[in-house]
């Protein structure tokens, strides 16, 4: 006896779009932000998941890759004035 029930098809997570997200979390904001901007092209047709994780792990590697210029630009500027300093 057959009811006509098919097996739900799971659409697969996108790797990109967790490791992006994970690297993130980690503070890794440059390789996160490539990561998941990668997996946000990825997942856009939705025939991969994880399109949630890719905009997350985006905006937080954003903001990591944003912390990431902003320390090293004051290290460069930190080294100059020490540098520059006759005291």
């Amino acid at each position: 006896m057959s009811y006509g029930y098919r097996p739900a098809y799971v659409v697969p997570t996108s790797g990109l779009a967790v490791g992006g997200f994970v690297l993130a979390l980690m503070g890794i904001g440059p390789a996160a932000l490539w990561m998941s901007l990668a997996a946000m092209k990825q997942t856009r047709s939705g025939v991969r998941g994880g399109h949630g994780f890719a905009v997350a792990g985006a905006i937080i590697g954003g903001l990591g890759t944003i912390a990431w210029a902003f320390l090293v630009l004051m290290m460069i500027g930190l080294v100059g004035a020490a540098n520059n300093y006759s005291g």
